[in-house]
């Protein structure tokens, strides 16, 4: 997935179901920089396992470095196999 960010900052993603809305993952990642940038999230679960097949609304929350949240922002992924 591709994002612009105004500076530094780490970048929260969240996973959820888009039918019943459980949140299937949720992760950190750290160290991106001002500018365009992508994260590849690898569609395993919070348990490690791969998740099932169908349809995932995934948001990322930019984090500043003073702990500033930016609005998240969302799309719609398909998951197949």
């Amino acid at each position: 997935m591709d994002f612009d960010l105004t500076q530094a900052a780490s970048v929260e993603l969240t996973v959820s179901d888009a039918t019943t809305g459980e949140v299937v993952a949720q992760r950190i990642y750290g160290g991106f920089s001002e500018g365009t940038n992508t994260l590849y999230w690898n569609l395993q679960g919070e348990a490690g396992e791969f998740v099932a097949p169908g349809v995932y609304r995934i948001g990322l929350t930019a984090v500043d470095a003073n702990g500033s949240r930016s609005l998240t922002e969302y799309t719609l992924q398909r998951i197949y196999y």
